[in-house]
């Protein structure tokens, strides 16, 4: 089974020896074993990509070992297979690993075929490595650099620091990082052929005047029903000599499986895994001096002690909006390893993109921008009975230019979110919040409930709800939805008029301490996925828009009138928009443009229009900017300027254009895009119109 990944993945991963060692780890309560139990065949064209995986380790652990197929190689450190084979025939290597304290091993057979069609063609991410940062200063690096890239070309990043941005065509990182930590970046090359190749590379984000970092940089797996145990380390912590603890350090972690959790105080990680599948963990540390870092991991969770069943995944490249995704010759595969009859499922993934339910593969074609959230399930039907693992994870659909998930703008936003915590790693918490959404509400698209699932997530907190299982209690096209657990735990009403929901659980486990910073949260209605990360404070309450991690750009109203009598036609839009890397200068452009599909309705340049003003917010003390429309009227008679202001310390945004040309309005229902341009960044979401009269049209319907 192919894995379509680019070899300097592996590069960057072996660059990882910059960091101290491996996390000392207690030992846990299994046998210490191997995941991987067979390698995947390659092709002297290809480059060959493999990972080595065990369980249950009592202590850092070394792989080795003999008689790979030539052109490759191990690293001991991380278990990663890579090179391009230089000799087709069948291989019987012999892999081991070691904890310091067992060694096991296994000999399989791996083919290598000569070359021929398909392969990717030499297509490589050359760059394998980044340079450190600092909080509050300006980032420079080399432009990422590629090799065999049929033009055009773009770059995309997933997981670059906050305050970091991607030129998706030169290749450059700019920008000051907001947030400090090590930050696994994942980089795709997508070129015309089409092809797309991925790596994955480290940067670290030093806080202001610190050397504090994680020197853990890969986690112990388990099994679901066997005690488990691993710690993390850092370095470069301050000193605070009047603690009873010079060196104290607070941890917290989000997304560790159900059954585990975390000593803030020694960053020992134990438990019990309950539920099985390939997760995604944010590691949070702060020292004695408030300085807090972060870093994002994986964990592999067996489904049982005897079990090898897990996914073969190590992330997949972004798709760029109207490129084909994936090919026949090299396809993208989410896909799953050591199953006897497996089937794959998904939720989440954006229109367009579609997931072989044999295969594993993904392909086709998006033109939704976006980051979703999506929850990857295989089921082996094999053993009795059947045995199904998940992963949640994000696609990735970038602009057109490419470019980085930063520079993406989420289109939820939260109204209100208020948490409370109980013991540390009880399952004593609760929150609620009020989001507001922009997702399409046209009939064909509009969230159904009795075939689709709702879920949503803060933290280590989830809720799920089954189809069926959300009631509508209004009558028409746009009711109001409302589901309620039995025993009062779980509350969830959506009201799909206002594009509003709202969430209330009680008696769960968020899995992190207060204050939380990068906190994600997620949400999947139907088709449409949104993920979020959050501030919240000692209180437990989140302030917008100084409390996003995330872009958040949303639509809440908006009125078009558009019929015969063009001189009293007018589109007016309110909407909100919070960026945590905003800045503006004067002269900055300024625009403005409505899309249906990919054709543009209106395009109206205003920098000539706007002036700025700045301030600081008292809370945070970060620099916020307002604009507005100047005095002077617009001497467009089409399209023109009535009405515009922007404050970033509230988020409010709106606008008002009248005399607009939008005679590509006709139907009952109308998807459109709505795109703001202000200085270097640019935002996006989609709102459905209802038409509520000839020539007229709203939001609300």
């Amino acid at each position: 089974m192919r894995k379509p990944i680019s070899t300097r993945f592996i590069m960057a991963a072996c660059l990882l020896g910059w960091l101290l060692a491996f996390a000392s780890m207690t030992q846990a309560g299994g046998t210490f074993r191997f995941l991987t139990q067979s390698l995947p065949g390659g092709t002297t064209n290809q480059e060959y990509f493999a990972v080595l995986l065990t369980a249950n380790a009592a202590g850092p652990v070394t792989f080795s070992a003999a008689n790979l197929p030539d052109g490759l190689s191990l690293n001991s450190q991380t278990g990663y297979i890579t090179g391009t084979p230089t000799k087709s025939q069948n291989y019987t290597p012999t892999l081991s690993a070691s904890d310091g304290h067992t060694t096991v091993q296994f000999t399989i057979t791996v083919h290598i075929s000569a070359s021929g069609g398909g392969g990717n063609g030499g297509l490589d991410i050359v760059t394998s490595s980044l340079p450190n940062g600092t909080v509050g200063s300006d980032y420079t690096s080399p432009p990422l650099t590629q090799a065999n890239a049929v033009s055009p070309y773009r770059w995309g990043a997933q997981n670059l620091p906050t305050g970091l941005s991607l030129n998706g065509i030169t290749g450059e990182i700019s920008g000051q990082p907001v947030t400090a930590g090590t930050f696994y970046v994942t980089f795709t090359l997508a070129d015309a052929t089409p092809l797309q190749v991925i790596t994955t590379i480290p940067i670290t984000i030093f806080p202001v005047d610190s050397s504090f970092k994680f020197t853990t940089f890969l986690l112990n797996n388990g099994e679901v029903g066997t005690s488990y145990s691993d710690t993390w380390h850092t370095t470069g912590a301050a000193v605070c000599n009047d603690l009873p603890d010079p060196n104290q350090i607070i941890y917290s972690a989000a997304g560790l499986p159900a059954g585990l959790s975390v000593n803030a105080n020694t960053g020992m990680v134990s438990g019990t895994p309950q539920e099985n599948g390939t997760f995604s963990v944010t590691l949070t540390a702060q020292d004695c001096a408030g300085k807090t870092i972060t870093t994002n991991l994986w964990i592999w969770i067996a489904p049982s002690s005897t079990s090898n069943f897990y996914w073969n995944y190590f992330g997949i490249p972004t798709a760029i909006y109207g490129m084909q995704y994936g090919s026949n010759n090299f396809p993208i595969l989410v896909s799953a390893v050591n199953g006897a009859n497996v089937t794959y499922s998904a939720v989440g993934l954006p229109a367009g993109i579609n997931y072989n339910s044999t295969t594993g593969e993904l392909s086709g074609i998006s033109y939704e921008p976006g980051i979703y959230p999506v929850v990857f399930t295989a089921t082996d039907s094999g053993p009795n009975p059947d045995v199904a693992i998940a992963l949640a994870t994000e696609f990735i659909v970038l602009p057109p230019n490419g470019g980085d998930t930063n520079s993406l703008a989420v289109n939820l936003w939260v109204k209100r979110l208020q948490v409370d915590t109980g013991k540390p790693g009880g399952n004593d918490d609760s929150w609620s919040a009020t989001f507001l959404y922009n997702a399409n509400r046209a009939g064909g698209a509009l969230f159904n409930p009795a075939t689709e699932i709702f879920y949503t997530s803060l933290g280590g907190s989830e809720i799920e709800i089954a189809p069926g299982n959300l009631k509508k209690i209004t009558s028409g096209t746009l009711g109001i939805l409302n589901y309620e657990a039995p025993d009062q735990s779980v509350k969830v009403k959506i009201a799909p008029r206002q594009q509003t929901l709202f969430v209330e659980t009680h008696n769960t486990n968020l899995g992190n301490g207060l204050p939380a910073d990068l906190l994600p949260n997620v949400l999947i209605l139907g088709g449409k996925g949104f993920k979020l990360k959050e501030f919240l404070d000692q209180s437990g309450t989140f302030r917008a828009p100084s409390g996003y991690r995330s872009t958040a750009f949303v639509a809440v109203n908006g009125l078009i009138r558009a019929n015969a009598d063009a001189a009293k036609n007018y589109a007016r839009f309110n909407l909100l928009l919070a960026d945590p890397t905003y800045d503006y200068a004067p002269g900055d452009p300024v625009r403005i443009r409505l899309m249906s599909g990919q054709s543009v309705l209106l395009d109206k340049e205003l920098t000539s229009l706007i002036e700025p003003s700045t301030g600081v917010d008292r809370v945070t003390g970060i620099a916020t900017f307002s604009l507005k429309k100047t005095w002077k009227s617009d001497p467009a008679s089409n399209n023109k300027l009535a009405k515009f202001a922007f404050d970033s310390a509230t988020g409010k945004l709106g606008f008002e254009l009248k005399a607009p040309t939008l005679s590509a309005l006709t139907n009952s229902e109308e998807h459109l895009g709505v795109e703001i341009t202000l200085g270097s960044k640019t935002y996006f979401t989609s709102v459905t119109l209802f038409k509520i009269a000839d020539g007229r049209y709203s939001t609300a319907k």
